[in-house]
């Protein structure tokens, strides 16, 4: 292969310097209250993929509501969100086909506790709740008919698996540490 004038250089150590050049420069204030951001044009058809995996600022990052104009989005993975409790803001993400949400069981003191939110979303395939041990009704989990694959860990209030009838599609069904 050439390079060319215009291609960016792939050196280790210029890599290593861009990347603690912008963990510097996006490093938060203590006690900061942070939002997403999206772009100015939201429903841009090229945005199908965002993750927000927060390990050293999950504290600080509250709210997903920015989100909720991406209406393009395909794919959402929130990990480690320990201080976001309200998934209202993906009700009009009605493209998404996938949802990862993981919380690390062992540190928040307040959990997630309504996943209603996501019951309109009929084009949902997979779906990952993990740590979500507040979750008492899952019922509405049998709205989405097109879900084939179904992952959760550590949701320890599922007492009725009964949504699990109304998901005809499902081929892939993991239940670790629900009861």
């Amino acid at each position: 292969r050439r390079k060319t004038a215009n291609a960016p250089t792939r050196d280790p150590a210029t890599i290593a310097k861009s990347r603690r050049a912008f963990d510097t420069a996006n490093t938060p204030k203590e006690n900061a209250a942070i939002k997403p951001t999206v772009p100015a044009n939201p429903s841009n058809p090229s945005i199908r993929f965002m993750a927000l995996v927060m390990p050293t600022i999950h504290k600080i990052v509250t709210s997903i509501e920015p989100i909720a104009e991406v209406t393009t989005l395909k794919k959402l993975y929130l990990r480690q969100t320990e201080s976001i409790f309200d998934l209202s803001a993906v009700s009009n993400l009605t493209n998404l086909e996938t949802i990862e949400v993981r919380y690390n069981a062992s540190s928040p003191k307040k959990f997630l506790t309504d996943i209603s939110p996501l019951s309109g979303l009929f084009r949902l395939k997979n779906l990952v709740l993990w740590g979500c041990k507040a979750i008492t009704d899952f019922s509405h989990l049998s709205y989405l008919t097109q879900l084939q694959s179904l992952s959760l860990r550590g949701c320890s209030s599922l007492s009725d698996v009964s949504f699990l009838h109304s998901l005809h599609q499902l081929q892939h069904l993991s239940l670790h540490r629900c009861v």
